[in-house]
């Protein structure tokens, strides 16, 4: 499975991806959204700390530089909120989360370089946080890591202006510091991407499992039921064909069970090969067959099922046992009709197939 993922910790097959990443960001939306409104709130209240502690005489300084930018920032977040919660592009949503990360560290340079030298360890532990921060948005991995090296740059290019006390010993420690910090997370990220990836595949392998048939690898008659009742219940267009093996007992009892199971597992590769790439092919028990066929009118299905028939009647199932035959019993859906109701038209349509002599396919 490790193959199938590639060095950016995403699935080589681009469908697989989208999927799997609509998943994760419809997952973490929630978390995504409060994330930024709890940021923003505590970076507004910073406001009155700024008020407290700095002193100017000219309250104008704190309003400009201060209140603007940070209410400016609230704003911002609370409209990623209500996107991320009425957006219908949720994974173009959760970009937006990060730009609005950039653009608040960008204004929140803004206010350290006019409230200059600006405390070291504060802006070292926020650009920190943030990056951490980054790292729980359920977003691209790389994307996140550009955005983290990106705000690392913007730091260490606006420290003349913010810190402008700051030595270059100093500075190379932290451009280290903040190197292998990235770095470490990063590392970490990378693993837990590929193990959600890992454990993705493992679920759609046991989901897949869940809902085929061992012996044909068709769909089983759980998974046909799951499909049927979605259809009725969703008015859907669509035809069933309901197929039953003649004489499936006397070829058990005449050349045994495994000579059975080869009967049925060639009647399913018969149907397969038929049937359209959407419609769905079931093993509902034993030697009976449920094939859904959406968007197909009854005289449709009805001449998928003859075809079936002919293709059945003249191949062999093996050197003992020979030719085998199929009956079928074909019906569309009707305005009314539930999983039970179809399922029991096309199970009397079966019945007079049989009586008809089988290999017969009967439909209305």
């Amino acid at each position: 499975m490790r193959q199938e993922i590639n060095y950016l910790a995403e699935f080589k097959e681009e469908m697989k991806e989208t999927e799997f990443h609509d998943r994760k960001v419809h997952k973490g939306l929630r978390l995504s959204g409060n994330l930024v409104v709890i940021f923003a709130v505590v970076n507004f209240l910073f406001v009155f700390l700024d008020y407290g502690y700095l002193q100017y005489d000219d309250i104008s300084v704190i309003l400009y530089h201060s209140l603007i930018p940070r209410a400016i920032i609230l704003v911002c977040a609370v409209f990623v909120f209500i996107l991320l919660k009425r957006a219908e592009n949720k994974r173009a949503a959760i970009n937006s989360v990060m730009v609005f990360v950039i653009l608040a560290y960008l204004l929140h340079e803004y206010t350290a370089m006019h409230f200059a030298p600006v405390d070291l360890v504060f802006e070292v532990l926020d650009l920190v946080i943030l990056t951490y921060g980054l790292f729980l948005i359920p977003n691209r991995w790389i994307t996140n890591l550009c955005v983290s090296i990106f705000l690392s740059i913007v730091f260490f290019v606006l420290t003349p202006f913010t810190i402008p006390t700051l030595n270059i010993g100093t500075k190379a420690i932290l451009i280290i510091y903040l190197f292998f910090q990235v770095l470490i997370v990063s590392v970490l990220i990378y693993r837990i991407h590929v193990q959600e990836r890992l454990n993705y595949l493992q679920q759609l392998q046991l989901e897949a499992l869940a809902k085929t048939d061992a012996l044909t690898k068709a769909f089983n008659r759980v998974a046909c039921d799951a499909a049927l009742q979605q259809m009725c219940s969703n008015h859907c267009d669509f035809s069933l064909i309901l197929i039953d093996i003649d004489n499936f007992k006397q070829i058990n009892d005449t050349f045994g069970h495994l000579a059975g199971d080869r009967v049925i597992v060639k009647t399913v590769d018969i149907i397969k090969s038929i049937v359209r790439q959407d419609d769905i092919v079931a093993r509902w028990g034993g030697e009976e067959f449920v094939v859904l066929l959406p968007h197909a009118p009854l005289e449709g299905a009805a001449e998928t099922a003859n075809r079936m028939k002919g293709v059945l009647s003249a191949a062999e199932a093996g050197d003992t046992v020979g030719k085998i035959t199929a009956s079928f019993g074909v019906t569309a859906f009707r305005e009314g009709d539930d999983m039970n109701s179809i399922i029991n038209r096309a199970d009397q349509l079966l019945y007079q197939a049989k009586q008809q002599g089988k290999n017969k396919v009967v439909f209305e």
